[in-house]
């Protein structure tokens, strides 16, 4: 990883691979139902936010969050995180852009603001959750991820909000930690229960601990994958080994030139979901039906998650 900013690396959604590593801790975290925001502090006292896709234009109010008042609270944030870590040339914040409606009566709506996402109701306003944390030193080749409990420490400390643990042990205790529950984010920002379950999109499991660049785990790859309820699945098949049962195949037969061209059709079928659409619509920002640019930037970036 280059010490300029580059995106958040793609989860996993399984742990094939992992249940032979030896790693004594892992811990199971709320997954955050919104959109990936990072934020850039580096040694010149400058910030940067990005989004999942990109820079975010000095122009650009990101699902309000300029206007909502969040640009200046955050960098703050992000300096006082910085300063704290010393001798960094850069840290790197990832996050969870979420909120803008919560559906209760006793609590008001703000004016104008629009959902980052639905179907997980946070708070009223727009709320960033940090996920995870890297920095760059001096001539370091490629940032380094900390660990989760000093991630976690260093971010509290500089004032973000951190994801909640929801369980903590072996691989397996936390893989065998309930997925479907109703969320605890809103709880934290002490808004009332919702009258209906408000389940959480799912869990990420981590390694407690990171692997070294380079390292002997896994050749230096990070132990981190995702577990979503049914609701938020991104294809619309979750048997394995639907293809050949929707073409009548065997399992590891040899398929001709024309069936495989017709598996493909299926698997891209498969990916075409609502929510797909709205995790990709969450890296653009909110897009303007009656704005052809936009729309068609969401098409493309949508043809391209497919694909």
């Amino acid at each position: 990883m280059s010490t300029e900013w580059t995106r958040y690396p793609k989860m996993a959604e399984s742990s094939q691979g992992w249940q032979s590593v030896p790693n004594s801790e892992w811990v199971a975290t709320e997954k955050v139902h919104g959109a990936n925001f990072s934020i850039v502090a580096d040694a010149s006292g400058c910030v940067r936010f990005y989004k999942r896709s990109g820079p975010v234009a000095n122009s650009e109010d990101f699902f309000g969050f300029r206007s909502q008042g969040l640009e200046l609270r955050l960098s703050q944030c992000a300096l006082r995180l910085f300063a704290a870590r010393g001798g960094m040339n850069s840290v790197a914040i990832f996050g969870e852009l979420c909120g803008g409606r919560f559906p209760h009566p006793s609590v008001r709506a703000v004016p104008s603001l629009q959902p980052v996402q639905c179907g997980v109701w946070y708070s009223p306003g727009l709320t960033f959750v940090v996920f995870d944390i890297a920095t760059a030193g001096p001539g370091a080749a490629e940032r380094r991820f900390l660990d989760f409990d000093l991630a976690c420490a260093v971010a509290e400390s500089a004032g973000f909000l951190f994801v909640q643990t929801v369980a903590r042990g072996t691989l397996q205790e936390c893989f065998d930690a309930p997925v479907r529950f109703d969320s605890r984010l809103s709880a934290r920002l002490g808004l009332p229960s919702l009258p209906t379950p408000n389940w959480a999109e799912g869990v990420v499991i981590r390694a407690v601990h990171e692997a070294q660049p380079g390292g002997s785990k896994k050749g230096g790859s990070r132990a981190l994958f995702k577990r979503k309820i049914e609701e938020f699945g991104e294809t619309q098949y979750k048997e394995n080994g639907w293809c050949g049962n929707k073409v009548g195949g065997t399992a590891g037969a040899a398929l001709p030139l024309a069936d495989s061209s017709e598996l493909v059709r299926y698997e891209m079928q498969a990916s075409i979901t609502r929510q797909r659409l709205a995790s990709v619509t969450s890296k653009l920002g909110h897009v303007d039906a009656h704005n052809k640019a936009q729309c068609r930037e969401l098409l493309d970036a949508f043809h391209e998650d497919i694909y």
